[in-house]
């Protein structure tokens, strides 16, 4: 079965390609979890700005 066209095909082939692949996961993990917290530290701040008024 061949994959959908666009949808990128990679294989891991050893220890260094799962490494990186791990790599790329935690990278992105970060990236989402950072951005996250901005939102919720931001909410936070515009709920207190808010309030004071």
């Amino acid at each position: 079965m061949a994959a959908p066209s666009g949808a990128p095909v990679t294989v891991a082939h050893g220890p260094a390609d799962e490494a990186e692949r791990r790599r790329r996961v935690r990278r992105t993990a970060i990236l989402f979890a950072v951005i996250a917290a901005a939102f919720y530290f931001g909410f936070i701040a515009l709920v207190l700005l808010r309030g004071a008024k």
